[in-house]
């Protein structure tokens, strides 16, 4: 489900009105998430903060948040390298348990001065975050079916600053918690999304 595109590989639970081409968001699939994404925005908040300051949030806005398919069909097993968007202040990127384990997958990303390149598999329960302008991608699967959640983030905040633009990072940990909260992605079709 994307707003009834028909063939898209993402379910929208929050929408920036600017997005092109437009889509509505799945009412069932944000009610079904808001804990999971309340406490994304919890963790993301203590990784920006951390890295740009205690003053760097004064307001956290939900641009987009999605649930993502990845299958091992070309055009749905990857996501190739990109920058989330000129708007984007941070993402985050949660992996969801599956009942087609997948192989493959996980996300690249290209960093720093000089630039270096790191893997990160990004397994169910993993949450990887990004600062603003830091080119990625979603690394091909092989076989199964790969579940996340992706959040991108705009900050207004007291010590943002264009130097904030390139104090880029990247970070891993493992959120297993959160998967408590995501339960439902393990019960077929009691979620309300239709890939």
């Amino acid at each position: 489900y994307n707003g009834g595109v028909e063939g898209a590989n993402s379910c929208y639970m929050d929408v920036e009105q600017k997005m092109k081409p437009a889509t509505m968001p799945h009412v069932a699939m944000a009610t079904a998430c808001k804990p999971v994404l309340s406490e994304c925005d919890r963790l993301f908040t203590e990784w920006y903060t951390a890295h740009h300051g205690k003053s760097a949030i004064e307001t956290l806005t939900r641009l987009q948040s999605f649930v993502t398919r990845y299958r091992p069909i070309s055009g749905e097993n990857q996501l190739a390298r990109h920058v989330d968007g000129r708007s984007v202040h941070g993402s985050v990127i949660l992996g969801l348990p599956t009942d087609d384990a997948f192989e493959g997958g996980g996300v690249t990303v290209w960093d720093g001065q000089p630039q270096s390149t790191a893997h990160y598999p990004i397994e169910p329960g993993d949450i990887c975050f990004l600062d603003r302008c830091v080119w990625h991608q979603g690394n091909p699967i092989t076989a199964g079916t790969r579940w996340v959640i992706v959040i991108f983030y705009a900050v207004k905040g007291s010590s943002l600053s264009r130097a904030d633009s390139r104090a880029r990072g990247v970070h891993t940990v493992n959120a297993s918690s959160l998967l408590e909260s995501v339960s439902w992605m393990q019960k077929t079709g009691k979620h309300g999304m239709q890939l």
